[in-house]
């Protein structure tokens, strides 16, 4: 390639790099930002040029000597990582940088090792780690405190930007002379790679449980065993609120709301006992049964509560409309919860994450806020669980208390689901016939007190 060519590779290179940093972006609904894109842009070229001066060369059969420069980079890249700790945006962008242009550099190193596959091998081995070591790394500093499935795809990003950037690492490259460096075999570099990242999987690893189920959890002014709640007042409201004019309020919400479903119908069917809401219902979750939804395999679990809601107002509105549904739509029906049964004991990778969280074999029911306890329930307390099933669901739902039977909170991160679990809370008495008085209203409790005395809803 001549210069001009080497050039024009590389900057469609740091290009693509450049487009996918900032995709990550977009999806995450931040404004587009000129300053940022050329942040971006001066860090994809920094990037690519100091790659080509921390590139090594093959020295003899299986030994690669690496230049001054890269061993000067790795010590730097540890710097900038304990400046990153300490809370610089600068740090991480150095250890980031720094580790992408060594990672770069390794990955394809001059001449070659003489073996393609395990060259291939080792670039999307690489690659991978570039891309998910410094999002363990942030999971780690913050707590893990954001959703697994965003932090997955982050890592996917950052590694499909290191492979935008390795094509025009190969461009940029030469067999540049250098003196001194430092040899070293391919194989032993290869172990002590392979070692350094088993070691910082295991601290992952156990950081991610101990955050599930932390010891010493952070504190915050004022908040104490004692006084857990800060609370505001108000001026009384003038009017005066009972239960069934609450109730009608709501009704008529969600019936003047136009993006209902099949439980949302469901329940108007219910409230109203108007044969007309009874027959939308059940015209929406035929529509739903002919199209397959919920029972096909794809998407993350959190599928298992929509589907819990639908078993559960199903079976309620044919008890109240014992005429609803011909016997030929109760078989197609039938089949489609058995469906849905069989894949919520289908286990994936949402299983495998929260496996490791759990410190627990994955079993499919999704483990977050109880969800899969909840449909397992509803298909037990309506008779619509897969016969060959039945026992499974049982079996999963009598090892461990759960509900109200075992607590009166959901210990997740935001207030939302603390209605979510209210639900499958409710989903399982039903199947049970518990619901410890006490349990219930401190539930309920944990609910109004987060509220502001302004009307707001809480914010997080």
């Amino acid at each position: 390639m001549t210069r001009t060519q080497r050039g024009a590779a590389a900057a469609v290179s740091a290009a693509a790099a450049v487009s996918l940093l900032e995709s990550s972006r977009a999806a995450a609904g931040m404004p587009f930002s000129a300053s940022r894109l050329f942040e971006r842009a001066i860090f994809a070229a920094l990037v690519l040029a100091a790659s080509a001066f921390f590139r090594p060369r093959r020295a003899a059969a299986g030994i690669w000597t690496f230049p001054p420069a890269a061993v000067v980079a790795l010590a730097g890249m540890g710097a900038a990582g304990i400046a990153a700790a300490a809370g610089s945006v600068a740090g991480a962008w150095a250890a980031l940088a720094l580790l992408f242009a060594l990672t770069l550099s390794w990955a394809s190193p001059s001449g070659g090792d003489g073996r393609r596959p395990a060259a291939v091998l080792r670039v999307l081995l690489v690659g991978a780690a570039a891309g998910a070591a410094p999002m363990i790394v942030l999971e780690i500093a913050s707590r893990f405190a954001h959703e697994e499935i965003f932090v997955a795809a982050e890592a996917a990003l950052l590694s499909a930007a290191w492979l935008a950037l390795l094509f025009g690492s190969w461009a940029l490259a030469t067999d540049r002379p250098f003196r001194g460096g430092v040899s070293i075999g391919i194989r032993p570099l290869s172990a002590g790679a392979a070692a350094l990242a088993a070691a910082g999987l295991v601290a992952a690893v156990s950081a991610y449980q101990r955050s599930f189920f932390d010891p010493s959890p952070p504190n915050f002014p004022g908040i104490t065993a004692d006084s857990p709640f800060l609370c505001g007042s108000a001026p009384p409201d003038p009017a005066r609120y009972d239960g069934g004019s609450v109730f009608d309020r709501l009704v008529a919400a969600v019936a003047a709301n136009p993006r209902k479903g099949p439980p949302e119908e469901g329940m108007l069917a219910l409230a109203t006992r108007d044969p007309r809401w009874a027959e939308r219902f059940r015209e929406s979750l035929r529509a739903e049964v002919t199209a397959g939804k919920l029972s096909r395999f794809g998407r993350t679990k959190f599928w298992q509560y929509a589907a819990a809601l639908r078993a559960h107002y199903y079976d309620r509105v044919r008890k109240a409309f014992p005429d609803l549904f011909p016997e030929a739509d109760r078989a197609r029906i039938a089949r489609w919860f058995a469906a849905i049964n069989r894949r919520a004991l289908a286990t994936g990778v949402d299983d495998a994450i929260y496996g490791v969280a759990y410190r627990k074999r994955p079993e499919g029911p999704y483990e977050n806020q109880e969800n899969g306890a909840a449909l397992l329930a509803a298909l037990e307390t309506g008779g619509l669980a897969d016969p060959r099933l039945s026992a499974r669901n049982r079996a999963y739902l009598d090892r461990v208390p759960r509900g109200w039977d075992a607590r009166w909170r959901n210990s997740d991160d935001a207030f939302a689901y603390q209605s979510e679990w209210i639900t499958n809370a409710y989903l399982q008495s039903i199947r049970t016939g518990r619901a410890p008085r006490e349990t219930v209203r401190r539930s309920f409790d944990w609910l109004l007190l987060q509220t502001p005395p302004d009307g707001f809803a809480p914010d997080y």
